[in-house]
This record gives C-alpha cells, structure tokens and sequence, in this order.
C-alpha cells in the first residue's frame, strides 16, 4: 500500500508541474482525481488522502527511505511534522514495535510537532 500511495504521490507532483519550476495545484485537480479514483478503483481515494498521498511523495522523494514496516497510519502521523529533522527521527524512533502505537497516538489524539 505504501509502495501505491508513493507512486501516487509522484504522479501527482511530475504530472501537474509540466515543465514548470512549481506545480500549480488547485484543489479541483486533487478532486476529480480523488473522484476518479473512488470511482474506478473505491474507497481510500479522498481529496484528504489524495493530499495526503502528495505530501508524502514530497517529504519521501526516495522510495527507499521507506520503511516497510510502517503503515500508512504511522506515515500520516509523521506527515504532520514539519521538521524534517522531527520527522525523521520520529521514523527512527517508531521502527521498534512498542513506539509504533505512540506514532499513531499522536496523529490521532492531534498533537503538534511542530518546532
């Protein structure tokens, strides 16, 4: 799913820019993407998770800084910290199995973790 959601991601940031330095993003772009895809594909297609799925193709532009044994939930959590420091060592630190939950907690009790 993380490996989709990625790629996703890519799609979205290359294919809007074309040729330009910056993309320019409106919401009625995620949107009917996000309409397209509930449609041929169902659920988790949201204009959030469309959003979602940009921010973290932005923040893990090398797939390889992935790490499969987060999910999706752990990886929302993360891109809600804008310190790309935080960011990373909250990765760093979800990887042992007992921290994961904290991740999570936090993205879903809303905590900011920004510096």
């Amino acid at each position: 799913m993380l490996d989709l959601y990625w790629h996703i991601g890519e799609n979205i940031v290359n294919n809007f820019k074309k040729g330009e330095k910056r993309a320019k993003y409106g919401e009625h772009i995620l949107k009917n993407l996000s309409i397209r895809f509930t449609l041929e594909y169902g659920k988790g297609y949201s204009l959030t998770n469309m959003k979602n799925m940009r921010m973290f193709y932005l923040y893990y532009q090398k797939s390889s800084a992935l790490l499969s044994q987060l999910s999706w939930s752990h990886y929302l959590a993360l891109l809600k910290t804008k310190d790309e420091n935080i960011r990373n060592f909250l990765r760093n630190f979800s990887q042992k199995k007992g921290n994961r939950r904290k991740i999570v907690n936090i993205y879903y009790r809303g905590i900011n973790l920004r510096v």
